[in-house]
């Protein structure tokens, strides 16, 4: 006696829980990874930032016979008010539109570290073109210390314990 050949045009339960786990574990390491890339996403948006404020920096320069705004004491990129105001580089450099870290103020960089571009030159005070070398820096969120951009054209990462008031606008490098 010959049985009639069935015809299945399905998958097996068997089959659709294999796939299952596959997609499952597949996506396990695809969101593990994710908030590192979102980190480091960050971390080369605040490079970019801190060029183009460098860009910005060497034009000022440009119409100034080289020299950059003055600032001695380490002063954020834009302004802003807790307790007290203060004025931002990108008033000295009378722009409008600076970049700002997405995460500017609170602490979610390095250790905890509050997130915020800083401006500091040598020689003089008030943001008048009167200093001859400037320091750009901030936390990133995934690596220790500050990146910086210096004047001489020095890019890099120095120690948290870095201290920029003993020699304001000098390079660490």
């Amino acid at each position: 006696m010959k049985f009639p050949a069935k015809n299945f045009n399905g998958f097996t339960l068997l089959e659709v829980l294999i796939v299952m786990s596959i997609l499952g574990a597949l996506s396990v390491l695809f969101v593990g990874n994710f908030p590192s890339a979102q980190r480091r996403a960050k971390d080369v948006q605040r490079k970019s930032d801190l060029k183009q404020y460098n860009l910005a920096l060497r034009e000022f320069a440009g119409t100034h016979q080289g020299l950059y705004p003055g600032a001695t004491s380490s002063i954020p990129a834009v302004s802003y008010c807790t307790a007290a105001c203060y004025v931002g580089l990108c008033d000295y450099l009378g722009i409008s539109s600076c970049p700002k870290d997405a995460k500017d103020g609170t602490n979610v960089c390095y250790s905890n570290r509050q997130c915020r571009y800083f401006y500091q030159s040598n020689n003089c005070n008030g943001g008048t073109a009167c200093a001859s070398s400037f320091v750009l820096r901030e936390r990133l969120e995934g690596e220790d210390g500050w990146f910086i951009y210096c004047s001489n054209g020095q890019t890099g990462i120095v120690p948290e314990t870095t201290d920029f008031n003993t020699s304001p606008g000098i390079c660490p490098i």
